[in-house]
């Protein structure tokens, strides 16, 4: 994270790589992979403002050597997917989310894409909240100890797999796990649009949830920033 932090503040006075020329005696380039899923990816952003670039950008301005990236990492996809569903739909566009090509397939897809693994230089990588479930986490209706149980699992065991695998693949590797930013905050408004969220993804049934005066609870509400 601190290396993200840094790269943030350098690239941000200079958001355009800076790209070498092809010299005789230019040093190899630095080889980075990025794996994960819509905050890896940079969902909504453009190029120059996602971290990866940032990062591209630090590296290449602090060691004056090219940085070469591989991005796997794409919106929605989850560590592993348990029940895998029939593939409807596929896009090589990284703004659709999808839970699949999953993380560890984005580790297999770059093991055949490099011919030799030994030299990648920088893995950048995340991943956990769709295995868990963005509506899980809204949901005020599910106990805490129960979506505790679910994210130890999911972004402990599932992530801790998923790493060594990493480890293993690319063995020369420097491997930065980034965590995820709060969705909703103490500082979040209690207001009509959150109500909506929360009604929208709660799992009480309608009967429940149509109780005079339900959303406009502050129970309601207070579960979600604790979560």
């Amino acid at each position: 994270m601190a290396l993200l932090a840094a790269a943030t503040v350098t690239a941000a006075q200079s958001p355009e790589p800076v790209i070498h020329g092809n010299k005789p005696n230019e040093p190899e380039p630095l080889n980075m992979l990025v794996l994960g899923d819509s905050i890896m990816w940079g969902q909504g952003l453009r190029d120059q403002d996602k971290s990866w670039w940032r990062v591209k950008n630090w590296l290449q301005q602090k060691t004056g050597r090219r940085v070469k990236e591989l991005v796997e990492a794409h919106s929605g996809a989850a560590i592993i997917v348990s029940s895998p569903a029939k593939k409807f739909f596929i896009s090589n566009n990284g703004e659709v989310n999808l839970l699949t090509p999953t993380i560890n397939e984005q580790v297999d897809n770059a093991v055949r894409y490099y011919d030799d693994p030994g030299k990648v230089d920088l893995i950048l990588v995340n991943g956990c909240i769709n295995d868990v479930g963005v509506d899980n986490l809204l949901d005020t209706s599910r106990s805490l100890d129960s979506l505790e149980t679910s994210i130890r699992e999911k972004c402990g065991q599932r992530m801790q797999s998923l790493l060594k695998r990493i480890a293993t693949g690319f063995p020369q590797a420097h491997v930065v796990l980034t965590g995820y930013y709060r969705i909703v905050s103490p500082q979040t408004a209690n207001n009509s649009f959150t109500r909506l969220l929360i009604k929208k993804l709660s799992s009480l049934r309608p009967e429940l949830m149509a109780q005079v005066g339900w959303l406009r609870n502050p129970s309601t509400f207070q579960p979600i920033p604790a979560n």
